[in-house]
């Protein structure tokens, strides 16, 4: 039984169960063909039902799967939770089972129908810097984001960034979260970071300050490639009851091409 987690917006989805004899626990092909139907948040109507069919039947016993378009024509939409509903009828026995998904942003749209942005690369450099106000991370390589235009209080005590799946997370679900001077990375997929793999550095002078945030190679590897992400730059300010924003956008992770160097 399976289910991907994650799909990009107009890609297949492609989920599968298993169905037994109630009795012994033994492979066993249902009564009829499995039902699906799709359910997107915890909305009540389905927006796509159907029906599953045997998979490589001669070798296999009560294996079944389906293949989706998650596409907008079908319903779809970035950045939203689904919910597959399955049910099967085994000698005259019902049962059911439950799938959840997300649909993220396509990549390439996602990466380069943003607002504008100025990018800048030489051939010496790991990654390009980017200035503006969405963003992308390279998997596997050294990253290299600068974030300009931005104003930051002189009285902070200091300034964090931080790349979500939604704005919602907790700091501590971050898939990168970075603290400026000694914090270094902090979070890095929902767990602990090692503090040496990340910092964060404030230059220049307001109104036309700079922001970059450097995430090296073995940090970088362990992050999924995904779009749809938000980030957040904020500071700590002593005068202020709470923290507030620097700047914010979207973000995303790109393949790395090629995937070792020695």
């Amino acid at each position: 039984m399976g289910c991907q987690s994650e799909v990009y917006l107009g890609d297949w989805l492609t989920f599968t169960i298993c169905t037994h004899d109630p009795d012994t626990g033994e492979s066993m092909d249902a009564g009829a063909p499995p039902t699906y139907r799709v359910y997107e948040d915890e909305t009540g109507a389905a927006i796509m039902s159907g029906t599953m069919t045997l998979l490589d039947d001669p070798n296999t016993v009560g294996f079944y799967s389906e293949r989706v378009e998650c596409s907008l024509a079908h319903g779809f939409e970035a950045g939203r939770s689904y919910n597959v509903y399955i049910r099967a009828v085994v000698d005259a026995h019902p049962g059911a089972i439950s799938y959840g998904f997300r649909a993220l942003e396509s990549l390439p749209y996602a990466v380069w129908n943003y607002a504008p942005r100025t990018l800048t690369q030489s051939a010496a450099a790991i990654l390009s810097a980017v200035s503006g106000s969405d963003i992308t991370f390279t998997r596997g390589v050294k990253n290299v984001i600068t974030l300009t235009g931005l104003t930051f209080d002189p009285t902070r005590t200091y300034a964090y960034f931080s790349m979500k799946i939604d704005q919602e997370d907790l700091d501590t679900e971050s898939i990168v979260m970075i603290r400026e001077g000694a914090g270094g990375l902090l979070t890095l997929n929902g767990a602990p970071g090692a503090a040496t793999q990340g910092t964060l550095v404030v230059a220049g002078v307001a109104p036309n300050q700079a922001a970059t945030v450097t995430l090296k190679g073995l940090a970088s590897s362990c992050l999924l490639v995904r779009a749809g992400l938000v980030y957040g730059l904020k500071q700590i300010v002593p005068a202020e009851p709470d923290p507030y924003m620097v700047t914010y956008g979207a973000a995303a992770v790109a393949y790395d091409i090629p995937r070792a160097i020695t």
